[in-house]
């Protein structure tokens, strides 16, 4: 898997895969980002119990399942900046929107 960090150049995949996986009610790894204009698959490893995870402004109230990966797609869109990740309503995370 590739993880999108600031500063690793250009890439020609328009799809970028970040794994993660919940951990005591938090994703591991918690700082997620990638450039505006960027498809997203998040690939979410539960924890034994089914979550709703949501990105401010991009991932409405996914179902995490309890057990095995999860895929949340989604597009990065908007302005750069961090953006809040929650599982169940509780902060979980950020996710940066990086400009292009």
């Amino acid at each position: 898997t590739t993880e999108a960090a600031p500063g690793t150049g250009e890439t020609t995949d328009t799809t970028h895969e970040i794994s993660v996986k919940i951990v005591d009610g938090k994703l591991d790894p918690s700082d997620l980002g990638d450039k505006i204009g960027t498809a997203v698959v998040l690939n979410v490893t539960g924890d034994g119990k089914e979550h709703q995870l949501g990105i401010d402004e991009l991932v409405d109230g996914e179902t995490i399942a309890a057990d095995g990966q999860t895929e949340v797609d989604f597009t990065v869109e908007g302005e750069p900046g961090k953006l809040e990740i929650t599982l169940d309503g509780q902060p979980a995370g950020t996710f940066e929107r990086i400009a292009p």
